[in-house]
């Protein structure tokens, strides 16, 4: 944008040299690349921001310049000019509100064409804008100063009596000014008479229609054109000009009718026509009133300095933002033509802009140390890893897109699976309601690959539909066993079994595990034998077991695989298990062994449970050491030795009544569990 001296101090009067304003002016964000003499007069060249198109005028320049000079701004007032019925009867047509929301124009007759007044075509000389004549300088005048386009047509050229903003036709077409033959297409707007376009609207005039030396009756147009439109039909035919860049970027809808009323009034003036006709317009001009309201005190957080609530409002109502205070609010009223100012830090900036940015201090924030909130879940999922490697599991990453066909042949339950189309690979269209398919694909992996220990866990993702819009998503801890124990020194190498996978998920649980129960459970699809869910209350947490050995056929896998799920989500949501602390013992303590024939479905833990509850607080440990079915046994039951710790902390227990209560445990659970001494 080339902007005149001489011609931006008509509206701001300020004593500052030309250098210093526009070293104040790229200081406060509009960037003056150059300022040379041009005869009488200086050009300052500036480089408009996208956001700013009020800047693509004299008016909106000398607007900065007095916000950041404190002046005044004079804004010349657009002549009345005295109308009257002009010959052509002559009328706008609803316009296209999708391409050209408003549409004006106004029609003068009998012009007297004068000659171009030194002074308005030197201000466009240094603008980097020719002479043509003296309608279309007006209409160049206008829009350099208040940055709205215009158009003029010989009205003589313009067959029929009604002009419309329409869409183009396919493969319509039409000369530009310029010469160019452009061919339209329906995302074109054009403004047209009743037999043909006669412009590009927003873009260029065409040239059957222009206004020549010998004109003496025109139209002046004056629009708003929807800014995408003119973009899109600028950038497709190649096609740029003074307007279609204001276009695009957005006009001053408020601009439009003064703009029209400025030139009308500059043409009548010096052409003194016969007639000037009252104004035709069609649609309605997008005006939307705004007002953003601000803490005063956001100011001085954001920039770090003070300043005063008086020159705030000053420096903002200097830049046509009227702003009252209330309260400590700052209520200001964004004007038309300032679209970029949407919330309050887009009013700091402006105060900072028009403070002085080398005026704010250069300091470092004021920072409190806080304590970042836990993630609780992440905690979890962490505590989860890093306690199955130390168990000496190994980690894996799956899809969580899996097979469908797989999918189905050890899970039965498909009314609330999650699937999708997958066009890069049809086979994988299911999010994996759970990780037995994933895991045991592993597992056949590397037992056919010849590894003969397969401890693995994956923390991941299962999805389904929980009556919702959207599927449910559970962060789950899944493990899988099979194969042998690694190979150790110090231990015998042994077949994984049940109660490997159980230790797992109890060092899991007594970490996070507060007020969880393990339910016996005989699974309907994948698990069976002893498999246990693993609830809090009534929310299910997990569960794990054997992995059904028809499932194992269905992946080739002749070992066991003991298999467990652990939903973290809800496993976060619980206590932690709060560990405690106890005195070094000050008396001793005495061991009874109990061996006790139960029926095969008693779990032992429920036995463990009991026998402490029936301790009178002087058990202190209950342990298992010995689990035996077969032989003498009768079938159906089994045979467990329990080895029970009993101490007291204010003295030393005597034999006696170490015996009584001891049988009276023995009594309690042969009538609780049908238990016999064995």
């Amino acid at each position: 944008m080339k902007l005149s001296w001489n011609w931006l101090k008509e509206y701001v009067s300020v004593s500052a040299p030309v250098e210093t304003v526009a070293e104040r002016l790229t200081m406060a964000g509009l960037e003056v690349k150059k300022v040379e003499k041009i005869g009488g007069d200086y050009r300052l060249e500036t480089e408009i921001t996208s956001n700013r198109p009020d800047w693509l005028s004299h008016i909106g320049v000398a607007r900065e310049i007095a916000a950041l000079f404190d002046r005044p701004l004079r804004i010349p007032k657009a002549t009345k000019v005295k109308r009257s019925k002009t010959s052509a009867n002559f009328s706008i047509t609803t316009p296209d509100i999708k391409l050209c929301p408003y549409y004006s124009a106004n029609i003068l007759e009998g012009l007297k064409l004068v000659k171009t007044p030194d002074e308005m075509r030197e201000r466009l000389e240094v603008c980097g804008l020719r002479s043509i004549n003296f309608i279309v300088d007006v209409t160049n005048y206008v829009l350099l100063e208040c940055g709205q386009p215009l158009h003029a047509f010989d009205l003589q050229k313009l067959s029929g009596t009604k002009l419309s903003a329409r869409k183009a036709k396919d493969a319509e077409q039409i000369i530009a000014i310029n010469g160019a033959v452009c061919k339209l297409d329906q995302a074109d707007c054009v403004i047209s008479s009743e037999t043909k376009p006669v412009a590009i609207g927003g873009v260029m005039g065409g040239r059957d229609s222009e206004v020549s030396d010998n004109t003496q009756n025109i139209l002046i147009e004056s629009a708003y054109f929807i800014p995408g439109v003119i973009r899109k039909t600028s950038k497709r035919l190649k096609l740029t000009s003074d307007s279609s860049y204001r276009f695009e970027r957005g006009v001053d809808p408020l601009g439009v009718d003064w703009a029209r009323e400025r030139a009308t009034a500059l043409i009548a003036e010096f052409c003194r026509p016969s007639a000037v006709g009252f104004s035709l317009s069609s649609g309605r001009l997008p005006v939307r009133k705004s007002k953003v309201v601000m803490e005063l005190s956001e100011v001085s957080r954001v920039l770090g300095i003070q300043i005063a609530s008086g020159k705030i409002m000053t420096m903002l109502n200097r830049l046509g933002l009227r702003s009252t205070l209330k309260g400590g609010k700052l209520a200001v009223e964004v004007p038309s033509f300032r679209s970029d100012i949407t919330q309050p830090v887009d009013l700091i900036e402006e105060i900072a802009r028009i403070y002085g940015y080398d005026r704010i201090p250069a300091a470092l924030p004021k920072i409190s140390i806080i304590e970042p909130a836990e993630n609780r879940l992440l905690k979890v999922q962490e505590d989860a890893r890093n306690l199955s490697i130390g168990l000496g599991l190994q980690e894996v990453v799956t899809f969580s897109v899996i097979n469908p066909d797989t999918a189905v042949l050890v899970d039965s339950d498909q009314a609330n699976w999650v699937r999708i189309d997958n066009p890069r690979n049809n086979q994988l269209t299911l999010m994996r309601p759970n990780f037995i398919t994933s895991l045991l694909q592993v597992i056949r992996h590397n037992l056919n690959a010849g590894v003969v220990s397969a401890a693995i866990f994956e923390i991941g993702n299962r999805y389904w539909f929980s009556g919702k819009d959207l599927p449910a998503e559970d962060r789950t801890l899944a493990v899988a066993l099979a194969g042998e124990t690694p190979l150790h020194w110090m231990n015998k190498v042994r077949e994984y079994n049940f109660f490997h996978l159980k230790g797992v998920i109890d060092s899991i649980l007594s970490r996070y595990g507060d007020g969880v129960e393990r339910l016996f459970e005989e699974r309907p699809y994948f698990l069976h034998g002893e498999s246990f869910k693993i609830v809090s209350g009534r929310t299910k947490i997990g569960e794990f077991g054997t992995v059904k050995k028809q499932c194992l056929e269905l992946f080739g896998i002749e070992k066991p695989v003991y298999f467990g799920e652990i939903s973290l989500s809800e496993l976060s949501k619980l206590n932690s298990v709060v560990k405690t602390v106890r005195e070094p013992e000050k008396h001793p303590s005495t061991r009874r062994d109990l061996s006790l024939l139960v029926e095969d479905k008693v779990q032992s833990e429920n036995l463990v449970g009991a026998i402490k509850s029936l301790g009178n607080n002087l058990i202190r440990q209950v342990d298992i050491f010995d689990l035996y079915r077969g032989g003498n046994i009768e079938k159906g039951k089994k045979s467990i030795s329990f080895r029970i710790t009993y101490q007291a902390d204010d003295r030393t227990l005597q034999a006696e009544e170490v015996n009584q209560l001891h049988f009276s445990i023995v009594d309690s659970l042969s009538n609780q569990y049908s238990a016999k001494l064995h």
